[in-house]
């Protein structure tokens, strides 16, 4: 792992009402546009996502932001090699399209 405080370990994980969406619930990943967003990090805490870095410290953030493929910062924060794989800072990886309106959804459960 290249950079321990800006690596992303845990976070929070919705409670899936469909079990339909149900795919393994402690997944987190940014780049689910299934519908129900079913691994999207949780915002269940004021529109915030708790998380826990592999240096162990803890932050909160807003949804949008993390699962946004233009961000930069959170992109590289979803991989151990604190690249961004957009094609300019690492190999490009396919990239996923959000719902703006989705994200900025508060979550139930």
């Amino acid at each position: 792992m290249r950079k321990p405080v800006d690596m992303i370990m845990l976070a929070d994980v919705r409670a899936q009402p469909d079990p339909a969406l149900i795919n393994m619930d402690a997944d987190v990943d940014p780049t689910d546009n299934r519908p129900g967003h079913s691994q999207w990090p949780s915002n269940r805490h004021n529109y915030n996502v708790d998380i826990l870095f592999a240096d162990g410290h803890c932050d909160s953030a807003k949804r949008p932001l993390m699962v946004d493929p233009a961000n930069t910062m959170w992109r590289r924060r979803w991989n151990n090699d604190n690249r961004a794989h957009d094609g300019i800072d690492g190999d490009a990886v396919p990239t996923w399209s959000v719902d703006a309106a989705a994200a900025r959804q508060l979550d139930q459960n």
